[in-house]
């Protein structure tokens, strides 16, 4: 239940910062440093299918060596950067735009993950990432002896 609850709590404010800071053109949220550091927090979706959670997160305008994946066995964090370079001549003028961008998300996993089982696919600028649950252990009651 307060899986739910969280998930709720950062649509509430993920949507509260779109309605105060508006988003890009590629829908990424600013979050409330993007003014200064031009960080963005990728869109996400998380779904537990049981025995993994497959974590699917929007990077438009990212090539994939520019992204960096790291899995602990409570988080993900996904940190990528990208730079756009646009040129235009006219007859007598030169018009040069280049812009420089960041995405930078952090997400705590409700139940123990094995990073080192995780895999990843990167397509069409949506990443998608398969992190495999740790088996629950089974847990049985030891007696001990009081002196």
């Amino acid at each position: 239940m307060a899986w739910n609850m969280m998930q709720d709590m950062e649509r509430r404010f993920d949507d509260l910062r779109r309605e105060l800071l508006g988003s890009t053109e590629s829908g990424a949220l600013v979050p409330w440093s993007g003014a200064v550091s031009g960080i963005r927090a990728p869109l996400a979706d998380i779904v537990d299918d049981g025995t993994e959670f497959v974590l699917t997160a929007e990077l438009p305008g990212v090539r994939k060596k520019d992204i960096t994946l790291d899995v602990q066995p409570d988080s993900i964090r996904i940190r990528a950067q990208a730079q756009t370079a646009q040129e235009k001549k006219e007859k007598n003028w030169v018009r040069r735009e280049r812009s420089t961008f960041a995405y930078d998300r952090y997400v705590e996993l409700p139940e123990e993950v094995s990073p080192d089982q995780s895999s990843a696919k990167f397509e069409d600028g949506v990443l998608t990432v398969h992190i495999h649950k740790v088996e629950p252990s089974k847990r049985s009651a030891h007696r001990v002896e009081i002196s």
